[in-house]
């Protein structure tokens, strides 16, 4: 009887110790999940950061232009408002967006 006290014992005991890593790992995995999506969520928002950084330098720029450069005032105001000089013409052309021809 001896064997199979020690077969019960060891048995147990390896049934305890699998029972607490697949415990332990449960309870530490939802940390470690939340740590993950965090770390995703701040790349994403980092991301964004510098696309907004960079959008912001190009309107910098655009603004120095505006202010020291009279052709940068010119081309703006035609671009953005259609504005022309005195005796000019004006011809917008208008693209067919559903890519077929006029009849």
């Amino acid at each position: 009887m001896k064997g199979f006290g020690e077969t019960i014992y060891r048995t147990s005991t390896l049934l305890l110790g699998a029972f607490l890593v697949v415990g332990s790992l449960w309870f530490i995995g939802g940390p470690i999940r939340e740590y993950r999506e965090l770390q995703a969520r701040q790349a994403r928002m980092e991301d964004q950061l510098r696309a907004r950084q960079e959008f912001v330098q190009s309107l910098r720029r655009q603004q120095l232009a505006l202010q020291n450069d009279p052709a940068a005032v010119e081309r703006f105001a035609r671009e953005r408002f259609g504005l022309a000089l005195p005796g000019e013409t004006v011809v917008k052309f208008h693209s067919d967006t559903r890519g077929s021809a006029p009849p």
